[in-house]
C-alpha cells in the first residue's frame, strides 16, 4: 500500500491501493500491508475510505500497578516506536505489553505502527523468591524456595553446633540485623545468618557429708578445670572425686575435660585408729652372782673322764691355734696305739 499524507484518498479495489491527494509537500510514505486497524478494532477496506494520516497521535501506557512510563505524543500515523524502559514492580517480572486490558495481544514494537490514539497495558508475572540459611558452621539447614513476594516464612528447626548454642538468624554476616519470623516478609530472594554463642558449664561438688566444695562456674567447653581445695570429714580419708554415684569412675583433673554441666562426689575412706596396748609387768630376775666372787666349776667324783679329755674349761680369750694343734696331736698319738692292736686281731 503506498500511503500519501492528504485528507482524502480513493481505493482502487484492483490494484489493493489507496490513492491520497497530498495537501502538504512531503515525500510519498510506503508501507508494507500487514493489516489496517482504526482505533481499536482490526480495519477492513471495502470500496472508499478517509482515513486522516495528516494529525498526530498518543501512545499511552497503562502499568497495571508498575512505575509509570511517560506517553508518547504528536506521533505521526504509521509511525514504528522504540520499546521504552520496562516498568517495574515489586514483587513482580514484567512480561511484556499489550493492545487490550485482557492481555491477549501483544504489541511488537518492532514493526507494529501507530494508526491512532492508543493504550498499551503492561503484563506482569508475581516473583517468587527462596530464602536460603547460612548455619556458619552449624547443621545444614534446608532452603525454602518458592515465596511468594510479601509472604511470611515459617521459623525452620534450629541448626544444632558442638560446644555452642544457637543465638537466632541474623539478615547480615555481621549479625547486627535479627530476623523475625512473625512480622518480616520477603520481598527478594534472601539469605539469612545463625548466630553462635559459645558454651559454658558448671562443675558442683558433692562432699558425701565433708566439708563444702564451691561449685567451679563459667567452664568452656573441652577445658580441664583445676582440683579444688580436698574436703575433710571426721574419722574419715579423702579418697578422690568420682563422676558417678556408685563412685566407680574417678575424675582425673590432669586429662578429663568439661563438655557439659556436671556433679562430681566425693568418696570416702573409715580411718582404722591403732588401739594402744597395755605393757605387761616386768618380771623381776633373780639375784645376780656377785662377780666378784665367781663360781668356780667343779666336776663331781663319780663322773668319768674320757682319755685324753681336759677336764678344765680353757680360759676365755685362749689361743685357737694352739688349741687346735694339741688336738691334732692326740688324733695321732691314738692313731698309733690303736692301728697295731687291729692289725693283731686281723692276722689269722
Amino acid at each position: 500500500m503506498t500511503v500519501s499524507p492528504s485528507y482524502q484518498g480513493t481505493y482502487d479495489e484492483q490494484s489493493n491501493t489507496v490513492t491520497w491527494t497530498n495537501l502538504y509537500p512531503q515525500d510519498t510514505l510506503s508501507y508494507t500491508f500487514l493489516s489496517l486497524y482504526y482505533g481499536d478494532s482490526f480495519y477492513v477496506i471495502e470500496g472508499n475510505s478517509r482515513i486522516d494520516v495528516s494529525r498526530s497521535y498518543s501512545l499511552t501506557f497503562d502499568s497495571n500497578g508498575g512505575s509509570s512510563i511517560d506517553p508518547l505524543l504528536n506521533l505521526p500515523f504509521g509511525s514504528v516506536i522504540t520499546k521504552p524502559d520496562n516498568p517495574t514492580k515489586a514483587g513482580y517480572e514484567f512480561d511484556g505489553w499489550f493492545r487490550d486490558t485482557d492481555l491477549t495481544y501483544p504489541y511488537y514494537f518492532e514493526y507494529d505502527f501507530i494508526y491512532g490514539d492508543t493504550t498499551l497495558y503492561a503484563k506482569w508475572i508475581e516473583k517468587t523468591y527462596t530464602l536460603t540459611f547460612n548455619s556458619n558452621d552449624g547443621s545444614y539447614v534446608d532452603p525454602v524456595t518458592d515465596i511468594l513476594n510479601e509472604s511470611l516464612v515459617n521459623a525452620p528447626i534450629e541448626p544444632t553446633r558442638p560446644g555452642y548454642h544457637f543465638a537466632g538468624w541474623f539478615q547480615d554476616s555481621n549479625l547486627t540485623l535479627p530476623w523475625n519470623f512473625e512480622t518480616d516478609i520477603i520481598t527478594d530472594d534472601v539469605t539469612l545468618y545463625a548466630k553462635w554463642i559459645e558454651n559454658t558449664y558448671t562443675i558442683t561438688f558433692d562432699s558425701n557429708g565433708g566439708s563444702m566444695i564451691d561449685p567451679t562456674l563459667n567452664i568452656t567447653s573441652g577445658t580441664k578445670i583445676s582440683a579444688p581445695n580436698v574436703p575433710t570429714r571426721t574419722g574419715y580419708q579423702f579418697d578422690g572425686w568420682f563422676k558417678d554415684q556408685d563412685l566407680t569412675l574417678p575424675w582425673n583433673f590432669d586429662h578429663d575435660v568439661v563438655t557439659e554441666d556436671g556433679t562430681l562426689y566425693a568418696r570416702w575412706i573409715t580411718d582404722t585408729p591403732i588401739t594402744p596396748i597395755d605393757p605387761e609387768k616386768p618380771v623381776n630376775p633373780s639375784d645376780s652372782i656377785n662377780p666378784e666372787n665367781p663360781v668356780e666349776p667343779t666336776v663331781s667324783d663319780d663322773a668319768s673322764q674320757e682319755e685324753g679329755t681336759n677336764p678344765i674349761l680353757p680360759l676365755t680369750g685362749q689361743n685357737n691355734e694352739l688349741v687346735g694343734a694339741g688336738l691334732i696331736i692326740i688324733f695321732i698319738g691314738i692313731a698309733i696305739l690303736v692301728i697295731p692292736t687291729l692289725r693283731k686281731k686281723l692276722k689269722p
